[in-house]
């Protein structure tokens, strides 16, 4: 998670400094989990959209352990 939220912060960087400041950021699942988190390092942004974004680390963790039990 921590590394996707890098990668926005960078990708938002490069726009900056290349084009146009990003300033909406969607994403989705935990790519929604991930701009919410990016979004308050990332200064041009005004508006976070996401769909189906979990609302916390633990929700997560418990959808893989249930993964985790029907693959064994």
């Amino acid at each position: 998670m921590s590394s996707n939220v890098e990668d926005l912060v960078a990708a938002a960087r490069y726009l900056e400094e290349k084009f146009l400041a990003p300033s909406l950021l969607i994403g989705h699942s935990l790519g929604g989990r991930a701009v919410i988190s990016a979004a308050q390092r990332i200064q041009s942004v005004q508006a976070v959209a996401t769909i189906g974004a979990p609302a916390d680390a633990a929700h997560v963790a418990k959808q893989f352990s249930a993964s985790k039990t029907k693959c064994l």
